[in-house]
């Protein structure tokens, strides 16, 4: 699918970074570089989702991601 063609190798250590701006789309930046970008709404709300919906599969990513730190 998209997402496979946008990140296609995501090596150890990696860092992807997903922006969405509402009319301006999502994009997807692999290690500082822009990788990929799309103006479906509904495909960013699902991405995200993954990781920030309170239904997560994955409760602990979710905290995680979500956590605040003071020092960053």
């Amino acid at each position: 699918g998209w997402l496979s063609a946008a990140l296609p190798d995501i090596e150890p250590g990696a860092v992807v970074i997903g922006v969405y701006r509402p009319g301006a789309g999502l994009c997807l930046v692999l290690n500082g570089e822009p990788q990929a970008s799309s103006h479906d709404a509904v495909l960013a709300k699902s991405l995200f989702s993954v990781w920030l919906s309170a239904q997560t599969r994955a409760p602990h990513v979710r905290a995680a991601l979500l956590e605040r730190n003071p020092s960053n």
